[in-house]
């Protein structure tokens, strides 16, 4: 607590504004802003929230608006980009499918999703089903390197902005504007792209605000990107997200209980219209724990079908581990390898008549027998529990 203390120091005491003579209202510099909000991101160490989201889009399909519901539970290491959540939720059906009498729906599903900085590991199952759901129902995924299929990013109810760091985006993307809101405690920075001659005829001039909460340990509060286009002088809002209801979760660092955001489709020569609307309610936080590694584990329950992408390959759970497969497949590798070298001395590499029938048979032997040897001795292993 007292390097927290420290830190969070560093955003204020520093904090250098000055008074606008035209406006009275207090001025603050780009530095300033990449200061505190850079102070804030690295006094989060970590966090996990539950977030209960309500999801409005606009089906592609029919044009009509769908309603959904998802509980996400999420755990984060800023400083690893591990993560693992846990979900329950809808995943939505698209239409015109014969085994669903072409009918557009939502089905309910649970899933445990996990990155240890290595792999991504991800177990889905329907909603409803008992501890052992039938295995047909139930499949797995590996995924090499970092994957993450959320509805929102949880990140944006902390430091992030579409996956950065904003102090990061501030510094790359110089500001037009820093002013302060009629708020006495809201700065606004806008961040401006105008069009260059360069530029195609139709392209479009882009904006990006951001309300900081200067009082509230720099939340961002309120988020918005709009276009201008050609010849127009109103400016149309693309995406805009707000934090509300700010409680103090530590000394200095502001978590809001509530989120929202709408996203809007913007096209040429016609009317935008809403294409989503997504609200939050976020409880359990908890901010600079103690993380343990065996929280960043899927393990896949016996029947699973499991598909590796690091390999290619597919299995049912407890047959054959992701962990076995790679080992055969390598020594499978090996094998073929070795019987493909053929040294130049010897006097059969260049005999068209040596029976290269036999070295692919005694290869394909070799491997069964690799795989034999592998698969036989894990089948008598105890089995493991089932966790996810």
């Amino acid at each position: 607590m007292a390097s927290l203390a420290i830190l969070l120091s560093v955003l204020w005491l520093p904090f250098e504004s000055s008074v606008d003579q035209a406006s009275g209202k207090t001025a603050y510099s780009v530095q300033d802003l990449v200061r505190g909000l850079k102070a804030r991101e690295a006094a989060i160490r970590n966090f996990q929230v539950k977030a209960e989201l309500k999801v409005k889009s606009k089906s592609r399909y029919t044009g009509e608006y769908l309603q959904s519901a998802n509980v996400q539970t999420t755990c984060r290491d800023n400083r690893t980009q591990r993560f693992w959540y846990r979900k329950i939720g809808q995943v939505y059906n698209s239409p015109g499918h014969p085994a669903h009498g072409g009918k557009e729906f939502f089905f309910d599903i649970e899933e445990f999703m996990a990155f240890d900085g290595e792999r991504t590991r991800k177990l889905t199952w329907p909603r409803g089903t008992n501890a052992k759901p039938d295995e047909m129902l139930r499949s797995g995924t590996i995924y090499p390197g970092r994957k993450e299929w959320i509805v929102v990013d949880p990140g944006a109810f902390t430091t992030m902005l579409n996956n950065e760091n904003i102090s990061g985006y501030i510094d790359e993307v110089p500001l037009q504007h820093v002013l302060l809101t009629d708020s006495d405690r809201l700065v606004l920075a806008e961040i401006r792209r105008p069009r260059s001659p360069n530029d195609p005829p139709d392209q479009v001039e882009t904006r990006q605000r951001l309300w900081i909460d200067v009082e509230h340990g720099m939340v961002v509060t309120r988020r918005e990107s709009s276009l201008l286009r050609k010849g127009e002088r109103e400016w149309i809002p693309v995406h805009a997200s707000r934090l509300e209801d700010l409680f103090e979760a530590e000394k200095g660092i502001w978590l809001p209980r509530e989120y929202s955001e709408e996203s809007y489709q913007v096209l040429p020569g016609k009317e935008p219209y809403l294409v989503s609307a997504i609200t939050a309610v976020l409880s359990d936080w908890s901010i600079n724990r103690e993380l343990r590694d065996s929280e960043f584990k899927v393990t896949f329950p016996e029947g699973t079908l499991v598909h590796d992408e690091t390999s290619g390959a597919t299995y049912k759970a407890k047959d054959v581990t992701d962990r076995r497969v790679a080992q055969s497949a390598k020594l499978s590798e090996e094998l073929r390898d070795s019987f493909r070298q053929i040294r130049p001395e010897d006097p059969r590499a260049s005999n068209p008549s040596f029976p290269y029938w036999r070295w692919t048979l005694s290869a394909l032997g070799g491997i069964v027998l690799a795989v034999a040897a592998v698969k036989i001795p894990w089948k008598r292993r105890k089995k493991e529990p089932a966790d996810g």
